[in-house]
């Protein structure tokens, strides 16, 4: 019985320290790119995919001046509830798509991690991942009608066509009878939407998303979605099925946070500051 108990703990222990977790919390103003980096890039490269660049063969809004003093789409904030967090600023008629300034039809601000992040950040074929993360869009907040991302889990390397279309989406859309938060998957080239609540039922609060993904080959994969309202501790959405989930030929799986979105529809978007409080990622 003794020897039973003690390769039970050690069992559980060695359980406990596979766990990989990295959290990237805001910090108070300042230094808010190097904070990034210092955990989505901390050897090489850099993690932030935002407007504001200039170098002799583009400018993309160079001029805006944060509250800051300087030209990040990327800032820190103090909110009364969470106390410091990420504000991503997006301009409607200013800002382009990074670097790709002949990109006239999108814009995008956001973070990632990449083939130059730490293997603990790439999701591969046999590992469960858990993404956790705050949001909260403005009251007034406006959704394109083609598309508005502010998630994704997307592959690298692999089948070309599979690689430029998200595994994952959590796109917001512009609707007639009300806008809608959809998650939407994708096998290969195509997606579709695998589930979807309203728009409102987020806007305005701080919300909780909590992703847990297995990583498998073929449709053996799981993956979890669940959306909480932090104030009341409701659950907007509480989705689990079984999915594919690693794309084929792919050498790893990350995900994106932030905005990317259409701006062929000028008149349904605007300016907007969404706020993030944190991200978590754990890997088992």
């Amino acid at each position: 019985m003794a020897q039973r108990i003690i390769f039970t703990c050690i069992l559980i222990t060695t359980l406990q320290l596979s766990a990989q977790t990295t959290l990237l919390k805001a910090d108070g103003p300042g230094n808010t790119y190097q904070l990034i980096n210092s955990k989505f890039a901390p050897t090489v490269g850099s993690a932030i995919e935002s407007p504001g660049f200039k170098t002799n063969n583009y400018n993309n809004h160079y001029s805006f001046i944060n509250h800051e003093g300087n030209n990040n789409h990327i800032s820190e904030i103090l909110d009364p509830q969470m106390g410091a967090v990420f504000q991503f600023s997006i301009h409607a008629k200013e800002d382009k798509d990074r670097y790709k300034c002949s990109n006239n039809d999108r814009q995008r601000n956001e973070i990632k991690t990449y083939a130059s992040s730490p293997d603990y950040l790439k999701g591969t074929i046999g590992e469960n991942v858990e993404y956790k993360w705050t949001m909260k869009l403005p009251n007034d907040f406006m959704a394109s009608q083609n598309f508005t991302h502010l998630h994704q889990i997307k592959s690298v390397g692999g089948i070309k066509a599979e690689e430029k279309m998200p595994l994952i989406t959590i796109t917001a859309y512009k609707k007639t009878n009300g806008d809608e938060l959809h998650i939407r998957h994708s096998e290969n080239s195509t997606q579709k939407t695998i589930a979807k609540v309203p728009l409102k039922t987020i806007k305005g609060e701080w919300v909780e998303f909590t992703e847990k993904i297995n990583y498998k080959k073929g449709k053996n994969g799981t993956y979890q979605l669940s959306i909480k309202n932090i104030n009341s501790d409701k659950v907007i959405l509480n989705y689990k099925d079984k999915l594919l989930t690693y794309k084929k030929n792919a050498d790893f799986m990350r995900p994106k946070w932030g905005i990317y979105r259409s701006v062929k529809d000028l008149q349904n978007i605007k300016d907007e500051n969404i706020l993030f409080g944190y991200f978590k990622i754990t890997e088992l």
